[in-house]
């Protein structure tokens, strides 16, 4: 019996680039909350940037920044931060690389420097030097993915979650949304065999093989398909609402 649903955002509830969940997805987390369902966000954003989401629905917890920080409206419930001691050593190379580079923390976000993005107007450029103790809960990294592996060499102790070509987000090597999950049913005392989990980017893939009902969005990439025990339609297709329905947990 499915006790707990781990929801990402971006092309899983909402379209990719649109602020608005398809009027079925409303619909099945409305039947699901009936059922006595628990219903959780596990995205990659940070905090400060899923307001729009808690507006559409009163989710019962949140998984943000790929698992680092979750909470639900009553209390932290977990935290973990990239290491002040690997920052500094980050600092350096972004220097001599010109990588650009977002540093999210709880409530606000800074860039080492702008480059194309659509969001470069949206954060402030920082001195690097003040970040160096700040408590830095995701870095996003304006790299190729084949540039992964020497950025991390100047980044100790983290990995890329990557679902875009456009950036890496790195997180804590321990880290993710699977870590995540474990902490929110352990307090919410839930098993893991009582869960599932909805995704379609590739920082997805770990959660999708960690729970026993990995559900892929038909939007999703193959790789990400291939880690799931299932694969519904696109999120614009009624693919929240289609599983669902094939899962039983709805009518």
């Amino acid at each position: 019996m499915i006790k707990a649903i781990f929801f990402d955002i971006d092309g899983t509830l909402i379209p990719h680039g649109q602020t608005t969940m398809p009027e079925s997805t409303v619909l099945a987390l409305q039947k699901l909350r009936e059922k006595g369902i628990k219903l959780f966000i596990a995205t990659g954003r940070p905090p400060n940037s899923i307001d729009h989401v808690r507006k559409l629905f009163d989710f019962d917890g949140y998984l943000t920044a790929n698992g680092q920080y979750c909470f639900n409206d009553k209390e932290l419930i977990f935290e973990k931060y990239i290491p002040n001691e690997s920052i500094k050593v980050l600092l350096p190379y972004l220097d001599e690389s010109h990588a650009p580079v977002l540093f999210a923390m709880l409530d606000k976000s800074y860039r080492n420097r702008y480059n194309t993005s659509q969001f470069d107007s949206v954060w402030p450029i920082a001195d690097l030097n003040m970040l160096e103790n700040e408590k830095i809960i995701q870095i996003m990294a304006h790299i190729q993915p084949e540039d992964d592996e020497e950025f991390l060499a100047h980044l100790p102790h983290c990995k890329s979650s990557r679902w875009t070509d456009e950036f890496a987000d790195i997180i804590p090597e321990d880290g993710g949304k699977e870590k995540g999950i474990n902490k929110m049913i352990e307090y919410y005392g839930i098993s893991l065999d009582e869960v599932m989990a909805f995704g379609d980017g590739g920082n997805d893939i770990s959660m999708l093989k960690y729970v026993p009902y990995g559900v892929a969005m038909g939007n999703a990439g193959e790789q990400v398909k291939n880690s799931a025990s299932y694969v519904t339609s696109d999120v614009d297709k009624d693919g929240i609402y289609e599983a669902c329905k094939h899962f039983k947990m709805i009518d």
